[in-house]
């Protein structure tokens, strides 16, 4: 707008007109006085946006958020990362609190960082001018005051090389340079920066080095996108293992929510803020925040959600998913598109409920050379629905704890590689046949209560050892669970080997030791796009499945969860593409689900198989 074309009667995205009924009461005098007094708050909010422009909800939800992140975690390189809906606000809220970071900091250093120096230009630079104060903003768009303050700008050429430098409230210089992915990483070495920004998704690399440039001053990593390529390796790396802290409500039009007969009942929840603390940018573990824009809540442009809802009216649920509320979807790369924190995970209590209603336990065993051997426990319910509740190696709970482990650390993390890398869980503690016995003796017992507040008192239990000496370990007398039947992956429980002098298996050996396994079925191909798709991954989808348009309840359940304890096989779930073959690091876990599709296995109510009398008396007459 140019103020001399403003009456105060145009339309404003924010500035309400008054209405017919309020315009009739009072007189023109009055009229005109609400008018130009309207007009002075147009001009205001266009000739000074840092201090008299709108700011949406959606800024605010970031600010809290980050106040609170900072606070809590008051040492360390953070990650803030902002997901966002087409023209939701988000380069806009990071280009006014930069702007405002210069001037309120001392000696502050900025990187705002940009596909090309051409996007830059566009899309940072020119925000990031505009919210400068107005004295900032000299007609020849030369603005020198010695070696403080130094502001070169053009709308067609953005800032002169790249950088500018204003004078902060302290008196000293604040500066900020404009960088460009299109640079090679290692270029950006020696620089000690307060602030990075990535506006546009970055790749792995180019994080790692920015987030080395904010060590030595305990900076923030900033990073604003739309998810618009779905789930990369950067969102991954981002998102894998993030807690949702709060959610949204979704526009009812777009995603409804039904009940069996189809009525719309509500709308569809959406993240707003997660957090993740065990980000996994090679050469950092850092901590992470994401905080979710919708374009619904910015009124920029004028009828800006009302275009954009005509738009995806009839759009497939992943492109409104992304569009308006900045969520990616891993449809595309996930072999398990349906899974879902907040419908498939499951808190410890809520299982040790169900499980009072009474059921059977499972367990599966998949076991490597090379690294340590992976296990879960299964408990099937009356309903036939199935719980992962437990699993082996595990990590980040008390549970987790292996005695002469520790915690063991995640079996897989986030990598460049399509399933991850190798994580700690994985390294092999150089373990026996026995010592594995003992670790499956212990997490039943903890599975059965043993990490109840009054557990029974522990006693001394013979142990033989691998070198073939006696000892004994310490045990408590919890309740173990019964576990119904034992699989183990075929390949490995079958394969002989030559053992004094004779041939055995590993599953005969593990029998000799008091524990029997079933080999459990293999199958030639798993994806279920050939031999009329009877795959173990359908199969295991099949039992992730519900309705996603309709409320979960009993008549609108999947039949497979995992207990939060499995931080493991959720991540696996989440993540597992499928694309790393056999060496897939996080397919461990999912061959154990493999294994549980395709053993058949169901609840059996044991006191239906009870006979209602002696075997014999069937022959008396």
């Amino acid at each position: 707008m140019f103020a001399e074309h403003i009456t105060g009667k145009e339309p404003h995205p924010v500035l309400a007109m008054p209405s017919q009924k309020i315009l009739e009461r009072v007189s023109l005098e009055d009229q005109e006085v609400m008018w130009a007094s309207r007009r002075e708050a147009m001009l205001r909010m266009e000739a000074s946006p840092l201090s008299s422009g709108y700011e949406p909800v959606s800024w605010a939800r970031a600010d809290k958020a980050l106040a609170e992140f900072r606070r809590e975690h008051p040492v360390g390189v953070l990650i803030f990362l902002v997901l966002g809906g087409h023209r939701a606000g988000k380069t806009e809220w990071r280009s006014k609190r930069t702007v405002q970071g210069l001037f309120g900091n001392a000696d502050y250093k900025v990187w705002a960082c940009q596909a090309t120096q051409e996007a830059s230009r566009e899309a940072q630079q020119v925000p990031i001018y505009k919210y400068l104060p107005p004295e900032y903003k000299a007609e020849s768009g030369k603005l020198r005051k010695g070696r403080k303050l130094k502001v070169n700008y053009t709308p067609w050429g953005g800032f002169t090389e790249d950088v500018f430098a204003v004078e902060n409230r302290f008196g000293g210089t604040s500066e900020c340079r404009f960088k460009f992915y299109s640079m090679d990483p290692r270029s950006l070495e020696g620089a000690e920066i307060n602030e990075v920004w990535c506006d546009e998704e970055a790749s792995l690399e180019w994080l790692e080095a920015c987030l080395f440039r904010l060590v030595s001053r305990n900076g923030i990593l900033f990073i604003t996108f739309t998810p618009r390529w779905g789930y990369t390796q950067t969102v991954k790396a981002l998102l894998s293992g993030a807690v949702t802290l709060e959610e949204g409500q979704t526009d009812v039009e777009l995603l409804a929510v039904r009940d069996a007969n189809g009525r719309v009942i509500s709308s569809r929840t959406v993240p707003l803020v997660q957090e993740n603390l065990a980000v996994a940018i090679p050469g950092h573990t850092a901590k992470g925040r994401i905080v979710y824009f919708h374009s619904c809540e910015n009124p920029f442009p004028l009828g800006n959600w009302a275009n954009m809802k005509e738009t995806l009216r009839g759009a497939s649920e992943d492109k409104i998913l992304t569009t308006a509320y900045g969520v990616p979807t891993k449809s595309m790369m996930s072999l398990f598109p349906m899974f879902k924190d907040s419908v498939h995970v499951v808190s410890v209590n809520r299982f040790r409920e169900i499980e009072k209603g009474g059921g059977i336990w499972y367990h599966f065993l998949d076991p490597c050379s090379g690294r340590n051997w992976f296990q879960i426990w299964i408990f099937l319910d009356g309903l036939n629905r199935a719980f992962v509740a437990g699993e082996s190696p595990s990590f980040g709970h008390q549970s987790a704890y292996i005695p002469g482990v520790g915690d063991p650390g995640p079996w897989a993390v986030a990598s460049g590689k399509a399933d991850g890398d190798m994580g700690d869980g994985q390294k092999e503690w150089g373990w026996g046949f026995s010592r594995y016995l003992e670790e499956i003796d212990r997490m039943e017992r903890l599975l059965g209560g043993g990490e109840s507040e009054n557990r029974p008192a522990t006693y001394r239990e013979p142990l033989s050892r691998t070198d073939g000496t006696l000892g004994s370990r310490n045990v408590t007398a919890a309740q173990k669970i019964t576990v119904a039947a034992r699989w183990i992956d075929a390949r490995y429980g079958n394969a002989r080997k030559t053992s004094e002098e004779r041939s055995v298996t590993t599953i005969e050996e593990l029998s000799e030791l008091g524990m029997e396994f079933f080999a459990a079925p293999s199958e030639k191909y798993i994806d279920g796009g050939r031999e009329g798709g009877t795959g173990s991954i359908r199969m295991i989808n099949d039992r992730l499945f519900y309705d996603v348009q309709r409320p979960v309840d009993l008549t609108n359940t999947p039949k497979l969860f995992v207990v939060e304890t499995c931080p493991n096989t959720i991540w696996a779930l989440k993540e597992w593409t499928g694309r790393d073959g056999g060496e897939g690091a996080c397919k461990d876990p999912v061959d154990c689900l493999r294994m549980y599709v395709l053993s058949g296995v169901g609840f059996v109510d044991e006191a239906m198989l009870t006979p209602r009398k002696p075997w014999s008396a069937q022959f008396v007459r």
